[in-house]
């Protein structure tokens, strides 16, 4: 997807832990398309942060924040939100409606208001330490616009504090990312990259 801050690269995946690892047992749903059948005794989510953090740090991922009011996703809610003025203000701002807004489009896509997500800099200047953590929400449609940035706000400083990289997830086993749900990479060019530098997520590289 082209932009006027360059380009934006997304990769979505979504598997489920089968009854039989070798062959997938298909069921088409009433959209024609096929459905997995999911072994009910499995831990998709806990078997997939337990292989995560294997090794890696001790502390359990960032638990998913609970609401009080719940709607489903087919209800709407409307609401509103201000660019504070200020460069500093605006930036964070928009940083977290542009997460806001990815948070929403994966948990609608993927039907699960339980979305995890990162976004990493594509731009060439950017250092390792520029890579941000994952970010785990729960999305409530019962939220207003503005208690979502908070939320958003909220764990992403909340995130920081772990030792996981985006890039980590591409690591783990096949089968353990076939066996647990996860949202999306979303790279975002902070500027224009120079021609011919490239930015690989997920096994999948892109090219500028």
């Amino acid at each position: 997807m082209k932009g006027p801050q360059g380009d934006m690269v997304i990769g979505a995946s979504r598997g489920h832990c089968c009854r039989d690892s070798t062959a997938d047992a298909e069921t088409p749903n009433k959209m024609g398309k096929p459905t997995f059948e999911l072994e009910p005794t499995v831990d998709e989510k806990k078997a997939y942060w337990n292989e995560k953090l294997r090794g890696v740090n001790s502390t359990p991922f960032p638990a998913v924040a609970t609401w009080n009011t719940s709607v489903p996703h087919a209800s709407t809610v409307h609401g509103s939100a201000v660019i504070q003025e200020g460069v500093g203000k605006a930036v964070a701002a928009l940083d977290a409606l542009v997460l806001a807004s990815w948070a929403l489009t994966v948990s609608t896509y993927m039907a699960d208001s339980d979305v995890c997500f990162g976004v990493i800099a594509a731009h060439s200047s950017c250092s390792s330490q520029s890579v941000l953590m994952p970010r785990r929400l729960a999305i409530d449609g019962g939220m207003s616009t503005s208690q979502l940035l908070a939320h958003v706000r909220h764990e992403s400083e909340y995130s920081n504090r772990f030792n996981m990289k985006i890039d980590d997830i591409a690591s783990i086993s096949h089968d353990t990312r076939r066996a647990c749900q996860f949202g999306s990479v979303i790279a975002l060019p902070s500027s224009p990259a120079p021609a011919g530098s490239t930015q690989c997520l997920q096994g999948g590289c892109s090219t500028r």
